[in-house]
């Protein structure tokens, strides 16, 4: 019996606010917990076309993804996750109790949970103060709502039924904006490109293409068992943005590390290791150190075995086979856990890759993924490409 596999980090703490046409405010300081359930691990890593995307970067060969060697700053540190998205998402349809008995101002619409609401009367909604202008600027008349559905798009009419106890127009529906949580940091490139997570943050409420990271303190561990995934809890503070998210694929999160102050000595300017990249065929069975946080924002060596290297010539995951041998980790988490995500892997003082995975019948068990393949998809989005990359003699995307 295969065994079935969830995503080991961002377990996401989903900023809900209960919305009838409503506004409410945002906090500064986010409590991630990770009480709810992990996400099963999706079989299409390649949901966002990342394999094409690497090809094209590449000439057109595999062959030519090649980063060993290349110094970059080791994470292993904590970090929030602020995920954006187009429009809405509507949670739920709920009726509005007027004056005159309860109202049902979506009946007729056929939303569904899950359901992305991107516009009111045209007006494009990117919070709930958005429907709240666009409802109070058509008292009691109808509204046109524009609706995401997976890659289908539609129209339906509203009319909003006041609240008899605000007094407001309301549509009847809860929403959820951002999606937050917390992941590891894997790498800081020279360049200013980091890679994180080493898996796609997913969300069947439309498109996560872009967000925000911030610094993250680990409170408090969840520990794995048999059959249940264990976890991280901490929190993060938005008054301080690192960088920014601007690709999350199945190889990961992606973006620009703002924070990283640039030398011309070449100095370890962010606190972190400096360390190099193993070329993926160089990785082998055996002893190897995951590099982590358990508590609070500094991370540690912990030891593992890399029980399997498997010979990837198309990026992939669960490239590298992980058992965790460290009685330390072992008796604070149970293993690995819900936000060790993107922890690097280290083999004879180099990155060799990012923890992804965990076995939910074994905790002490894991997938990791090859730091080449995170590094090629790194330069996807970059403006600004690597003196590696050009010293390499690869092509340049347009």
């Amino acid at each position: 019996m295969s065994k079935k596999l969830l995503f080991a980090v961002f377990a996401a703490a989903l900023c809900c606010s209960l919305l009838a046409g409503g506004a409410t405010g945002s906090a500064t300081e986010g409590s991630v917990g990770f009480s709810g359930g992990a996400y099963e691990m999706s079989e299409d890593a390649d949901a966002t076309g990342i394999l094409e995307k690497l090809k094209s970067l590449f000439g057109g060969s595999y062959n030519k993804i090649n980063y060993e060697g290349e110094e970059v700053y080791l994470g292993g540190t904590p970090l929030g996750i602020e995920m954006n998205r187009e429009g809405l998402e509507i949670t739920s349809v709920t009726e509005v109790i007027t004056d005159k008995g309860a109202e049902l101002p979506l009946r007729n619409c056929g939303v569904l949970p899950g359901d992305v609401l991107l516009s009111v009367n045209g007006v494009k909604i990117m919070s709930v103060s958005d429907i709240r202008k666009a409802l109070d600027g058509n008292p009691g008349t109808a509204v046109t709502l524009k609706i995401s559905r997976g890659d289908t798009k539609f129209e339906c009419n509203a009319v909003p039924a006041k609240d008899a106890l605000t007094g407001k127009m309301m549509l009847g529906i809860q929403v959820q904006s951002d999606i937050n949580g917390i992941g590891t940091l894997t790498f800081i490139r020279k360049n200013g490109r980091y890679g994180a997570l080493g898996h796609m943050i997913s969300s069947d409420g439309g498109d996560l293409s872009a967000g925000v990271i911030y610094p993250a303190v680990i409170n408090g561990v969840k520990k794995g068992e048999k059959g249940a995934t264990g976890a991280l809890m901490g929190t993060f503070s938005k008054s301080k943005a690192l960088g920014s998210v601007d690709t999350n694929s199945g190889f990961g999160l992606y973006g620009n590390y703002t924070a990283l102050k640039s030398a011309d000595d070449g100095a370890n300017t962010v606190g972190l290791p400096s360390v190099k990249v193993a070329g993926r065929g160089s990785v082998t069975a055996g002893k190897a150190y995951i590099y982590t946080t358990i508590s609070g924002d500094t991370p540690k060596f912990y030891e593992i075995q890399i029980v399997k290297a498997s010979q990837q010539n198309t990026p992939a995951e669960k490239g590298l086979v992980l058992s965790v041998t460290d009685e330390r980790l072992k008796n604070i988490s149970g293993g690995i856990v819900q936000g060790m995500s993107g922890s690097p892997i280290v083999q004879n003082d180099r990155l060799v890759g990012a923890v992804t995975h965990v076995f939910t019948n074994d905790p002490l068990k894991g997938f990791g993924i090859y730091a080449e393949w995170m590094l090629a998809t790194s330069d996807i989005n970059a403006s600004v490409k690597s003196n590696y990359f050009l010293a390499a003699n690869l092509p340049v995307a347009a």
